[in-house]
């Protein structure tokens, strides 16, 4: 399988699993090497909290940047270096940035979600980064990029700098619920899948052909996690999901700091933007379930320009395995999104510079693509 020789080969190279549970966080880096080097995916038998107390130890009294749902726990064993934080606002940026040079922090944790590493990669500069994610919940664990909000609550891309080190504890994974697990996955794969969207996207711009070969070739990651994830025997909580989830995030995380994005994204994430911009926006599910959406509205879009339903019908059968809603009820039910939702962000789906398939079918004022997708007889009702 495809997948198996990508994981082999980031397993040789740049994934670490202590068999000791021992390694070293080089703290006398100079600043640009910080910002220079490949971030480490690293893979642990120990509880989070034991090896969260072995990087504090290694560490210059470091400052650690907790979300809220972990900081009860950990600023009770790190009162004097924990922040709070519950959003990656700009203001929250320059309140941490202020409090890191007042103490003249040379060394950070981020530990929790999406936004409390967001907003550690935004102030680290040259200090050292050790992260410990609570979820997996975005296909960028160990990327140098950061999803900030501006005073309007607009969010926007800052480049910043990857972490040295990302550290993974298996127990700690293991134990979660499993259906925020799955959740959370969905929310990490929807955004990675959005790659084969982007490959048709081209390929309806040049009049070309897509088939798994092609995907195997330009996407190998994306494809991969296709290709393992094919499977009814998924359970979130299994270590080799775990590690895979994690591997497919840091592979991710690799193209974008070495530049390798020309199938980062397409219509897809064009479509989340446009309903980012709607009034009813925060009733909207995580961007990666978005995503999804929007990536089976394209291979949909797809497969009627070239008559072969192929790649769409794999796709949308794993995205309901792993437990995305794909019936035009529950999407309505549990995500706020109906056609009418669609054609209302059509007005702001920014297409000029590279067309797309959603927009090319928004543009005849077509909107009843969303509806041939999720009242598809295969949809049924998703797993959560």
């Amino acid at each position: 399988m495809l997948y198996d020789e990508l994981y082999k080969e980031i397993s040789e190279t740049l994934v670490y699993k202590p068999t000791n549970g021992f390694y070293r966080i080089n703290c006398n880096r100079q600043p640009e090497e910080n910002y220079k080097a490949d971030p480490y995916l690293v893979f642990t038998d120990s509880p989070l909290l034991s090896e969260l107390g072995r990087v504090v130890n290694l560490m210059d009294c470091p400052l650690i940047i907790c979300d809220s749902f972990n900081f009860p726990t950990i600023s009770k064993l790190y009162p004097a270096q924990t922040k709070l934080i519950e959003d990656n606002f700009q203001e929250t940026v320059k309140e941490i940035l202020l409090l890191k040079n007042k103490n003249k922090s040379n060394s950070l944790i981020g530990l929790g979600g999406c936004t409390a590493l967001d907003v550690a990669r935004e102030v680290a500069g040259g200090s050292n980064l050790v992260f410990f994610p609570t979820i997996l919940s975005t296909k960028c664990l160990t990327v140098n990029l950061s999803i900030l909000r501006d005073k309007d609550h607009n969010e926007y891309n800052s480049v910043t700098r990857p972490p040295n080190l990302t550290v993974i504890s298996f127990p700690y994974f293991e134990k979660l619920d499993p259906d925020l697990s799955r959740f959370w996955a969905v929310s990490c794969l929807g955004d990675v899948f959005a790659e084969i969207g982007a490959v048709c996207d081209e390929a309806a711009r040049e009049n070309k052909l897509v088939n798994e070969m092609v995907l195997s070739e330009k996407v190998p990651t994306s494809w991969g996690a296709v290709e393992f994830f094919d499977t009814e025997k998924i359970r979130f909580n299994a270590r080799d999901t775990i590690e895979k989830i994690s591997v497919i995030s840091h592979l991710c995380s690799l193209e974008v700091i070495r530049n390798n994005t020309k199938y980062r994204g397409g219509g897809e994430h064009k479509l989340y933007y446009a309903l980012k911009k709607l009034p009813q926006a925060r009733l909207f599910p995580p961007h990666g379930q978005i995503v999804a959406l929007g990536t089976l509205m394209t291979l949909k879009g797809y497969s009627e320009i070239t008559g072969d339903e192929k790649l769409f019908r794999r796709l949308l059968r794993v995205l309901k395995e792993i437990g995305l809603f794909v019936s035009l009820k529950d999407i309505e039910d549990n995500y706020n999104i109906t056609r009418d939702v669609i054609s209302q962000a059509a007005h702001y789906f920014d297409d000029h510079k590279w067309p797309s398939i959603i927009g090319d079918y928004f543009r005849r004022g077509d909107f009843l693509l969303f509806n041939r997708v999720f009242s598809d007889p295969e949809t049924g009702n998703a797993r959560l």
